[in-house]
């Protein structure tokens, strides 16, 4: 058994401060001793017994072909001995606890400001060098997300060549959430591009004495996985085994984007009544769901009580994504009830409904992490993980900016209008990443 030097310092002093006449006497006692306890157990060979050209992976592959309790000689950098009862070290738990990050959201401009006496034609236009952006469109959803990972395995083989383990990952995290009101910014609009026009526009929701409103976004995030993976030792040494994994793999990532403004008319220069109340919302809704076959490799080293692991997967599969859009308006004129309306702003009948889209995808994932034991059996970790998935849809990918305000509810009655916004179906790349905290139990 090879022994670091940092970890045998300790016994190297004990040894040295035995005395020189006592060491004839140990030798004489182990001379007498050692063969006393083979004796006592006849039949059961002791680890150096066989031979050393004997390889220690072949014992591992084929211990029966071996005798009862023997062991080759080429173990060696093992902290603890090697058994192949059953039982013995067969179940494994870990439980981790994510502080990830993930890719933000691209989002465009949706709501614009501009300083006090801009006119109401220009307030909020984008151009205009008095605009200025509120909703940053790239950090959308850009954040902490907070979640758990859990890993149950099992040695199917009682030597761990074999090995069956199932992995679940759950993360999500606070909505992100921005509100602006007339407040705070005396002037507030929701810019687009006017298809009629061909030029940049605004709905104003506040204006100084004509109009008071708010605008909020709403962005929610949730991302599971599931693998069903076999472990099989291809290199089983003690100190450094490496592991090839095989198997299935589930993901899903769900992403919705709530959009609501609202704007009420207090102003006499206004073309509705005063006290009329507009409330627009819009939600574009993405769905991805993975399923695929995955491949992968693993290995470990120890030094003390120190561990290090290394994995590296990858899954090839199909990627199902479903979109929908959907809007209403609610316009309420005193003192009568609200009237609901289909379509928002950005989510018009043009392009509201639900796609579906079918494509080949892969999820590649890193991972190290390091142990340090606190008993036999129980190890604190510390890790990094990095998830990258190829071809998924975010709702913010959806959004169409150019816009026919002949669609804005209530639309009307009469008169064809232009088929924009147009429905958009875009897939785009999404990562996620960050560290991980856990226990690991060894039943």
């Amino acid at each position: 058994m090879r022994t670091s030097r940092a970890c045998r310092g300790p016994f190297r002093r004990a040894v040295s401060a035995v005395p020189t006449r006592l060491v004839p006497l140990l030798l004489g006692f182990l001379s007498i001793g050692v063969p006393a306890a083979v004796e006592a157990e006849p039949g059961v060979p002791t680890p150096w017994e066989l031979a050393p050209t004997q390889s220690t992976a072949s014992w591992l592959r084929d211990p029966g072909a071996y005798p009862v309790g023997a062991r080759p000689v080429g173990v060696q950098g093992c902290a603890r001995s090697v058994g192949c009862h059953p039982l013995a070290n067969g179940l494994w738990f870990r439980g981790e606890y994510l502080v990830w990050w993930n890719k933000a959201a691209d989002l465009p401009p949706l709501a614009t400001t501009s300083p006090p006496g801009t006119p109401i034609e220009e307030a909020g236009v984008l151009g205009f060098p008095d605009t200025d952006v509120l909703s940053a469109p790239d950090r959308g959803g850009a954040g902490v997300r907070l979640g758990t990972r859990l890993t149950l395995g099992w040695w199917i083989s009682p030597c761990q060549v074999w090995g069956v383990e199932s992995t679940y990952t759950s993360l999500r995290g606070d909505t992100a959430r921005r509100r602006f009101t007339s407040e705070e910014h005396r002037i507030l609009s929701r810019p687009f591009f006017n298809v009629q026009s061909l030029e940049e526009d605004a709905v104003v929701l506040a204006y100084p004495e004509r109009r008071e409103g708010a605008f909020q976004t709403d962005l929610s995030h949730r991302f599971d996985s599931v693998e069903v993976l076999f472990r099989r030792a291809v290199f089983p040494q003690c100190d450094r085994p490496w592991y090839f994994l095989a198997g299935y793999r589930y993901a899903r990532m769900d992403e919705q984007l709530a959009l609501e403004s609202s704007s009420t008319f207090i102003g006499a220069l206004e073309p509705v009544p005063a006290g009329t109340l507009i409330e627009a919302t819009d939600r574009f809704h993405a769905n991805n769901e993975f399923h695929g076959a995955q491949l992968g490799l693993a290995t470990a080293a120890r030094y003390c009580d120190w561990s290090l692991e290394l994995t590296a997967k990858l899954g090839l599969g199909g990627t199902r994504s479903r979109v929908t859009v959907a809007g209403e308006t609610a316009v309420t004129v005193p003192p009568g009830e609200p009237v609901t309306h289909p379509g928002g702003m950005l989510a018009l009948p043009s392009n509201t409904g639900t796609e579906e889209q079918r494509n080949f995808a892969m999820i590649p994932e890193l991972g190290v992490t390091v142990g340090w034991d606190l008993t036999c059996r129980l190890k604190a970790t510390l890790g990094y993980s990095f998830v990258y998935w190829n071809r998924v849809a975010r709702p913010g990918d959806q959004i169409d900016r150019e816009l026919d305000p002949a669609q804005f509810p209530p639309a009307p009655e009469q008169g064809e209008t232009l088929p924009a916004p147009a429905p958009r179906f875009v897939v785009t790349d999404y990562w996620v990443q960050g560290l991980n905290f856990g226990l690991d139990y060894r039943f």
